[in-house]
């Protein structure tokens, strides 16, 4: 059953290798190199667009204490873990749920497991 993905402040599992603290881009393994996951504050949407490196497309990776990671804009809080499978490519779980963050027809949702590039996403750190 697909879950429409919504904002909250959720923490990021600290992966196998290891996330650099700091900015990124999020690019989806689908999607043109171009297009990086945006934070629209108006309606509390998120969706994919063309980088203009604003805040809503910058999310900083924070350590916690337990080590896991929280991920935030400046704009709003968002939480995944994620699943390192190689260069600069990730999948991102939702934590708690379990259910893995896909995108299709630039719309972000949950949804169950299925390994196909809709699940890959291109973590890049970004330019401060």
């Amino acid at each position: 059953m697909k879950t429409f993905f919504a904002l909250g402040a959720l923490a990021l599992f600290h992966s196998a290798y290891a996330l650099v603290p700091g900015p990124y881009t999020i690019g989806s393994g689908i999607l043109d190199s171009s297009q990086v996951l945006t934070y629209v504050a108006r309606d509390h949407s998120l969706i994919f667009s063309d980088n203009n490196h604003n805040v809503g497309q910058t999310w900083f990776f924070y350590p916690t204490h337990d080590g896991y990671f929280e991920i935030r804009n400046e704009l709003g809080p968002q939480g995944f873990l994620p699943e390192f499978l190689g260069g600069e490519s990730y999948e991102l779980v939702a934590e708690g749920s379990g259910l893995f963050v896909r995108v299709d027809d630039n719309r972000i949702y949950l949804d169950l497991f299925d390994q196909s590039l809709n699940e890959q996403f291109i973590l890049i750190e970004a330019e401060q």
